[in-house]
C-alpha cells in the first residue's frame, strides 16, 4: 500500500495526514470484519464450495458415462439380435402352398406361404413368426424358437406368432 500512497502524494492528490487516516480506517474495517480469521474462513468456505461443485460435476460425468455405456450395450445387443435373426431366418426353403395366417402387432391378419413341414413346426412351437427388426416396414420372417425368445428380451412387440 505504501507505493500507492507514495504515488498519490507525488501527484498531490493526498497528503500525509489523509494517508494515515485511510490506513487507520482500513485497519478498523479489517478488524470489524473479524481480522485474518474471517478472511481465512471466507477462503476456506470458497474452497469447500469449489470442491463440492467439482465433486458434483464428477458425479454428473460418471452418471452420463454410465448412461452412454448402457445405451451402447443396448445398441450392440440389438445389432447382435438383428444379425442372429438375419442369419437364422428360414428363407425360400419354408415357402409352400399353404397360407399361415397370424395376427400382426398392428391388428392386421397377414399370411405367409409355408410348406407342410414348416406348418407343423409352427404349430408345435419350434418356429416363430416375427416382424423383422432390421427393416422399418412390416416384413415378417420365420425363425427358430430360441432366436425368437432372445428377440423377445430385446423387443417384445416383434413376435407375431409363437406357440
Amino acid at each position: 500500500m505504501g507505493n500507492l500512497f507514495d504515488e498519490l502524494k507525488k501527484a498531490k492528490l493526498i497528503d500525509k495526514k489523509r494517508a494515515k487516516q485511510l490506513l487507520h480506517e482500513k485497519r478498523i474495517e479489517h478488524s470489524e470484519q473479524g481480522g485474518d480469521t474471517a478472511k481465512d474462513k471466507k477462503l476456506a468456505d470458497k474452497a469447500k464450495n469449489f470442491a463440492a461443485r467439482q465433486e458434483e460435476e464428477k458425479q454428473q460425468h460418471r452418471s452420463s458415462a454410465q448412461a452412454q455405456k448402457a445405451a451402447s450395450r443396448e445398441r450392440e445387443r440389438r445389432a447382435e439380435i438383428r444379425q442372429l435373426v438375419a442369419s437364422r431366418q428360414l428363407g425360400n426353403g419354408a415357402a409352400g402352398s399353404k397360407r399361415w395366417h397370424f395376427r400382426a402387432p398392428s391388428g392386421a391378419l397377414p399370411f405367409l406361404p409355408v410348406n407342410d413341414t414348416t406348418s407343423r413346426r409352427l404349430q408345435v412351437g419350434e418356429y416363430a413368426i416375427i416382424r423383422d427388426p432390421a427393416v422399418t416396414w412390416p416384413r415378417y420372417v420365420i425363425i427358430p424358437r430360441d432366436v425368437a425368445l432372445k428377440l423377445r428380451e430385446v423387443e417384445e412387440g416383434a413376435i407375431c406368432w409363437l406357440a
